[in-house]
C-alpha cells in the first residue's frame, strides 16, 4: 500500500483514502482521551507532600481531587454548544479544527501551573474539547464513509481513544508531571497541520449548499479508485437523502415519533456509558488498586490494564461490521455487570466483614481487567456509531449535541460525587450500583436497540418509522 504526496498536498493513494483521514482525525481522539484517565497517574503525585513531584508544593484535599477529576465533564456539558452550531452552519472539519486548540492550552497549562484553579481551568477547557469531539468525531466519520465500512472506521477511534488512554496508564506513572503534559500538548497541534492539509469536508455537508463539483470532489479524495459513474452514483443518493429532508428544528426530536424512538435509544445507550461508572473507575484507578490492597504495585496493574484497553479496541473494529453492533453492546454491557458485581463483592467482604482478603486479592485487578476489556470492547464506542446513524441528516448534529450534554451531565455526577458516595454506601455498594445500571440497559438493548450494521442512512430511517420501538431488538438483516 503505498501513498505518493505531490507539492500541491493532492495524492495519488492506493488505499482507501477515508481509512487515511479516520487515522489523521485519530490524532484528535488520543489527546482527548488523555483527560478521562489523566487523574488516574497524576492524582498520586498531587497528593504527595514531595515538592519534587508535586508542582503545587502540597498536597491536594479531598475536596479539589473531586473538582479536579469532574470539571472535565462540566467542560465537556457547554462544548457541543459552540461547535455543534459551527458543525452546521461552517463544516464538520471547521469545528474539528477548533477543537484542537483548547487541548493544547489545557496541556501546556497543566504543565507550567503551580496553582489549583488553573489546574481546575485547564481541566474544564480540555472537558470543552472532549464534549465538541466525542460529537463531531464520529458524526465526521459516519459521513465520509461507505455503507459497508461506517462501523469500522468509527470504531477505529476506539484505538485511539485507547491510545490515550494507553498514555496516561503505562507512560505517565513513571516520568515527571510536567513532561507528561508537555508531550500531550504536542499531539493535537499535529492534528491541526495534518487534518487542515489532507482531510475534506462530508460530502453530506456539502450537499446541502447543492455544489455537485464540491461534493464530487469531496468524493475522490475520499474513495478508492472511483469510476465517473460510481461518484455520480453516490452524489444522487446523498442528493436525494437531503432533498427528501426539512430544516431541522431543535424541537422536532421531541415532537415526531421517529426521532422520539431514535432519540430514546442514542441517550440510553449512551447513558449507560457513564453509569458504569466509567468516570470515576478512569480518574481513580490507581487509587482504586491501592485501595484493594492488591500484592500487586499500583502503577503496575494500571500498565496491565491498558494493556486490555488497547487489545479491546483492536479487536471490536473486526466485529462491529460482521457481527453487528448489537453482539458488541450486549456482550460489552453482560462483561460489565459481571465485573462490576464481582469487584462489589471483594469490597464488601474487605470493609463489612472480618474474613481475610488474602486468598482472593486478585479479584480487584481480574475484574477491572475484564470491566476495561469490556467497556473497550463495546459500551465505549458503539453508542457513539448508532447515535451518528439513527437520526436523519437534518437532525444528527442536533441530536448528538443534546444527547452529549446528557452524557457529560451524568458523568460529572458520577465523578463528582464517587468519593461521597464510597463515604455513604461504601465501595461495595458503589460498585454494585454500576452493576444494576448495566443490566438494566442489557435489558433495554436487547428488546429495544435494532442492528444497522452495512445500511445506508436512508434504509436505517426506514426502520426507525416502520417499527415498533420493543420490536427492533428482533430485527433481522436480510441477507
Amino acid at each position: 500500500m503505498i501513498c505518493r504526496f505531490r507539492i500541491n498536498y493532492k495524492m495519488e493513494i492506493r488505499l482507501n483514502r477515508s481509512f487515511l483521514v479516520v487515522l489523521i482525525a485519530g490524532l484528535l481522539a488520543i489527546p482527548t482521551d488523555i483527560p478521562f484517565s489523566w487523574p488516574s497517574p497524576e492524582l498520586p503525585k498531587l497528593y504527595s507532600n514531595n515538592t519534587s513531584i508535586n508542582p503545587l508544593g502540597r498536597s491536594i484535599t479531598e475536596s479539589e481531587d473531586a473538582w479536579i477529576g469532574s470539571l472535565l465533564f462540566l467542560g465537556a456539558i457547554i462544548g457541543p454548544f459552540p461547535c455543534g452550531y459551527i458543525a452546521e452552519k461552517f463544516g464538520r472539519k471547521p469545528a474539528l479544527l477548533v477543537t484542537a486548540a483548547p487541548l493544547s492550552i489545557s496541556f501546556f497549562t497543566l504543565a507550567f501551573s503551580k496553582n489549583i484553579n488553573l489546574m481546575y481551568f485547564a481541566r474544564a477547557i480540555a472537558g470543552f474539547a472532549l464534549g465538541a469531539s466525542y460529537a463531531i468525531l464520529p458524526l465526521y466519520i459516519a459521513e465520509i464513509a461507505e455503507n459497508h465500512d461506517r462501523g469500522a472506521l468509527t470504531q477505529i477511534l476506539n484505538i485511539f481513544w485507547a491510545i490515550g488512554n494507553c498514555l496516561s496508564y503505562s507512560f505517565a506513572p513513571f516520568v515527571s508531571y510536567k513532561l507528561f503534559n508537555l508531550i500531550a500538548a504536542v499531539i493535537p497541534t499535529a492534528f491541526l497541520v495534518l487534518f487542515f492539509l489532507l482531510a475534506p469536508e462530508t460530502p453530506y455537508f456539502l450537499a446541502r449548499g447543492k455544489d455537485d463539483a464540491k461534493i464530487r470532489q469531496s468524493l475522490m479524495l475520499l474513495r478508492r479508485n472511483p469510476s465517473q459513474t460510481q461518484i455520480t452514483a453516490e452524489i444522487k443518493e446523498i442528493q436525494k437523502q437531503i432533498d427528501n429532508e426539512e430544516n431541522g428544528d431543535l424541537m422536532d426530536i421531541f415532537k415526531y415519533p421517529n426521532l422520539q424512538k431514535a432519540f430514546l435509544i442514542s441517550s440510553v445507550l449512551l447513558a449507560s456509558q457513564e453509569l458504569s461508572g466509567v468516570g470515576s473507575i478512569t480518574t481513580y484507578l490507581q487509587l482504586i488498586f491501592e485501595a484493594s490492597d492488591s500484592k500487586m504495585s499500583s502503577e503496575m496493574c494500571s500498565v496491565i490494564s491498558s494493556v486490555c484497553i488497547f487489545f479491546a479496541s483492536i479487536v471490536s473494529p473486526f466485529i462491529v461490521d460482521r457481527q453487528g453492533r448489537r453482539l458488541l453492546i450486549l456482550g460489552s454491557l453482560f462483561g460489565l455487570f459481571v465485573s462490576l458485581f464481582a469487584i462489589g463483592g471483594f469490597f464488601y467482604i474487605k470493609d463489612f466483614t472480618t474474613w481475610a482478603t488474602d486468598s482472593i486479592s486478585w479479584i480487584p485487578l481480574a475484574s477491572l481487567i475484564l470491566y476495561i476489556f469490556a467497556y473497550n470492547f463495546g459500551i465505549s464506542s458503539v453508542p457513539w456509531t448508532i447515535c451518528a446513524e439513527v437520526f436523519p441528516n437534518n437532525q444528527r448534529q442536533n441530536a448528538t449535541m443534546i444527547i452529549s450534554i446528557i452524557c457529560w451531565s451524568i458523568s460529572f455526577f458520577v465523578t463528582n460525587f464517587f468519593n461521597k458516595m464510597n463515604n455513604l454506601i461504601g465501595m461495595a455498594g458503589s460498585f454494585w450500583m454500576y452493576s444494576g445500571f448495566c443490566l438494566l440497559a442489557g435489558i433495554f438493548s436487547l428488546f429495544c436497540v435494532p442492528e444497522t450494521k452495512g445500511k445506508s442512512f436512508e434504509e436505517i430511517q426506514e426502520i426507525i418509522k416502520s417499527r415498533s420501538l420493543f420490536r427492533y431488538g428482533f430485527y433481522k438483516t436480510k441477507k
